[in-house]
C-alpha cells in the first residue's frame, strides 16, 4: 500500500478533475434531478450521482493517457498510473459508505483482483447534515474496513480554477466530530430559559 505521501505525489496531476467529477455529479443533481425528489428516494439519487460522476470523469479524463477508467462489474475502477485504482464514493463520518458486498469487502482489504498490484482508494463527497451541500472532498484508503490515510482535498470556488485544488492538511474528516442530527424536545426550551 502506498503511503499517503506517496499517494499525494502520484494524485497530484488529476485531483483537479477528481474533485472536479465529484462536484459536478452533486451539481448535475441539483440542476437536473432535486426537483423530482419527491419521488427518487436516496438510493435512487446515489444512483444519478454516481452516474453523472462517472460521465464527467469519462469527459474530463478523455486525453490523460495515465488515467484510464475500467468499468468491472457494476463499478468503475479508475486506473491512476501504475499505483492507483480509485473508485467513486459517497462517504459518511469519513468513511466510504458501501452496502457490505463481496466486491466491497475485497476493496477494504486491498486485496480486490485487479491488473497489477495497486493500492486502492475511494474518492469521495461528504454532505453535510441536511445532505443539501457538499461538505468535503476526501481521497481514502482503507485496511480491513478501517481508514490508513485520508486526503482532504478542495477544489476552489465551484471548482472553476485548475490551479486553486490544494490538498488540506490537518485531522482527517474521520476525526471531526459530527454534530448529531437528534435535538431534544426541551433543548429549546432550556436554551430560551437560560437566556433569560
Amino acid at each position: 500500500m502506498l503511503t499517503k505521501l506517496e499517494a499525494e505525489n502520484a494524485l497530484k496531476p488529476h485531483i483537479s478533475k477528481i474533485g472536479q467529477s465529484l462536484d459536478g455529479g452533486w451539481k448535475a443533481w441539483h440542476a437536473h434531478y432535486k426537483p423530482r425528489h419527491p419521488i427518487l428516494d436516496a438510493r435512487a439519487r446515489a444512483a444519478i450521482v454516481y452516474c453523472e460522476i462517472i460521465a464527467l470523469a469519462k469527459e474530463l479524463f478523455t486525453n490523460d493517457a495515465d488515467v484510464k477508467i475500467v468499468k468491472r462489474g457494476l463499478t468503475y475502477l479508475i486506473y491512476v498510473g501504475d499505483h492507483i485504482i480509485l473508485r467513486f464514493k459517497k462517504s459518511r463520518n469519513g468513511k466510504p459508505s458501501n452496502i457490505r458486498t463481496g466486491q466491497q469487502v475485497l476493496f477494504q482489504q486491498q486485496t480486490f483482483e485487479t491488473m497489477f498490484p495497486s493500492t486502492l482508494v475511494s474518492a469521495c463527497y461528504e454532505l453535510d447534515n441536511l445532505e443539501q451541500t457538499i461538505e468535503s472532498l476526501i481521497v481514502i484508503a482503507q485496511m480491513n474496513g478501517k481508514s490508513v490515510w485520508s486526503l482532504d482535498i478542495s477544489i476552489g470556488e465551484a471548482g472553476a480554477d485548475e490551479n486553486k485544488v490544494t490538498f488540506m492538511s490537518g485531522p482527517s474528516p474521520q476525526d471531526k466530530p459530527k454534530p448529531s442530527r437528534v435535538v431534544a424536545r426541551n433543548a429549546k426550551k432550556r436554551k430560551d430559559s437560560e437566556s433569560e
